[in-house]
């Protein structure tokens, strides 16, 4: 973390310091249309996916939001419940700390530096959706999962040795985050698998061969580069 990183982090926790904190565990919803709610919060620790669903009751996967990130943005741009269609739902166990829009808000107005911070959350979250809308460009199911696990590595992933180990986010939300069947998504794995480019484990999938990964979409440099946290 830079200097600049590390100065918003520490606007950040100065808001938050008096926000109530809350816990969920796996498959249990923060966000529900049921629920309306007029509150932000902040991820201290897990993942969650935020979805919305079709008339046929699938998933459309929006964004995974990880440690450090905030959301709903929504709020800044409406002054109703900030998820009238929108569910989130956490993919462990997610630790959150909670504040009210219209804290917030006030706060926002009044302080320069934390009005920069949260233009940042504005612009990162606004690159990672451009990164899904280049992902889904591509043409293959193949090329869209390759870009998928290369984002994720770049965004959660974990380094072990030689590896990069993704975080437990099931083959179902994989797909639907790339707009293909779990089927194909599983059939693109197992080419993978024989390629020997990923593994498979009990929860997670681990990345082998980064450089043979990049190779399926033929390029040398790894979708959303500038944030990621592994070494290349």
């Amino acid at each position: 973390m830079n200097a600049f990183d590390t100065a918003h982090t520490a606007t950040l926790d100065a808001l938050f310091e008096t926000a109530s904190t809350l816990h969920f565990v796996k498959g249990e919803h923060l966000l529900h249309p049921a629920n309306p709610t007029h509150s932000v919060f902040r991820i201290m620790s897990g993942i969650v996916k935020l979805y919305s669903l079709n008339n046929q009751g699938e998933e459309y996967i929006h964004i995974f939001y990880g440690a450090g990130e905030i959301f709903p943005l929504r709020w800044m741009s409406s002054d109703t419940a900030v998820h009238q269609t929108v569910y989130a739902r956490a993919l462990d166990h997610v630790t959150v700390q909670r504040i009210s829009t219209a804290d917030l808000d006030d706060m926002i107005r009044n302080d320069g530096a934390l009005s920069y911070a949260i233009l940042q959350q504005v612009v990162q979250q606004f690159t990672i959706y451009a990164e899904r809308l280049e992902n889904l460009e591509y043409k293959y199911a193949s090329e869209r999962l390759a870009f998928r696990l290369l984002f994720m590595a770049g965004r959660f992933g974990t380094q072990r040795g030689n590896d990069i180990v993704l975080p437990s986010i099931t083959q179902h939300d994989i797909a639907a985050s790339i707009n293909i069947s779990r089927e194909s998504a599983n059939r693109e794995l197992e080419r993978l698998e024989r390629k020997s480019l990923i593994s498979r484990e009990v929860r997670h999938i681990v990345i082998r061969d980064r450089e043979g990964l990049r190779k399926e979409l033929h390029t040398d440099s790894d979708p959303f580069d500038w944030r990621t946290h592994i070494a290349k």
